[in-house]
């Protein structure tokens, strides 16, 4: 069995973060939040690094999670850092000060 191309394996990753866009999940291969913010570019200097969002659908329901990113990259939890699913969005709100 040879496989010619694999469904759609991409996240896409908004708001503030350098290079917004749609970015593929490596094949045979997984995609953090980290990982996906680091594709991305990085933050920008107003991004609410304790506010990252991930939006996915499960069952057809919409589902939300927040992630305190600064905790991952400051204190080292690397076991909080979020895996994507295809189709996954990943959102980093404006920080208000």
């Amino acid at each position: 069995l040879f496989i010619e191309e694999y469904g759609n394996r991409r996240i896409s990753v908004m708001g503030e973060v350098q290079r917004p866009g749609s970015y593929p999940i490596p094949t045979e291969s997984r995609m953090t939040i980290l990982e996906a913010i680091s594709t991305a570019g990085g933050f920008t200097p107003v991004a609410a690094q304790d506010q990252a969002r991930v939006l996915r659908y499960v069952n057809g329901e919409s589902m939300k999670y927040t992630i305190d990113v600064r905790t991952l990259t400051r204190g080292g939890a690397k076991e909080l850092d979020m895996v994507l699913e295809p189709n996954d969005v990943v959102f980093i709100p404006q920080s208000l000060f």
